[in-house]
């Protein structure tokens, strides 16, 4: 029976560890990436703010933006349902993507949560400032 209980209090340190940086967990920990990567740094992001509750997944997305898997095709250059461009590379202030993430723009994303942290909206922001590659 004590060991069950060691147990259990050493699973919660490993989960308390891994949740780093802003104490977000996610991808990244809420570590902000300099030189992010599509692939690597901001589809994990997306996938793990966006998708839950569905919003962002599955046949009927919210605002026709899906962001489950490969989504790159469905920000970069692409017009918002509610006017301006999703991604505007190298102009992460003209993105209605990071507008919506700030709350520069209504309604504020992710929707009736917790804003990302810092460090995470940084990384999207390089990503787009650094021309939006889809690499």
């Amino acid at each position: 029976m004590r060991w069950q209980g060691a147990a259990v209090l050493l699973g919660a340190v490993l989960l308390w560890a891994g949740c780093e940086g802003d104490g977000f967990p996610g991808p990244g920990g809420g570590e902000e990436v300099s030189h992010p990567s599509f692939t690597l740094d901001v589809q994990p992001i997306l996938e793990f703010h966006c998708t839950g509750y569905s919003c962002h997944a599955g046949s009927t997305p919210a605002g026709d933006l899906l962001l489950a898997g490969d989504s790159y095709d469905q920000l970069v250059d692409q017009y918002a349902s509610s006017g301006g461009v999703r991604v505007v590379p190298f102009s992460s202030s003209a993105s209605v993507l990071i507008q919506m993430l700030e709350g520069t723009r209504t309604p504020r994303m992710p929707f009736l949560q917790d804003p990302l942290p810092d460090g995470t909206l940084a990384t999207l922001r390089n990503w787009i400032d650094d021309g939006a590659s889809d690499n």
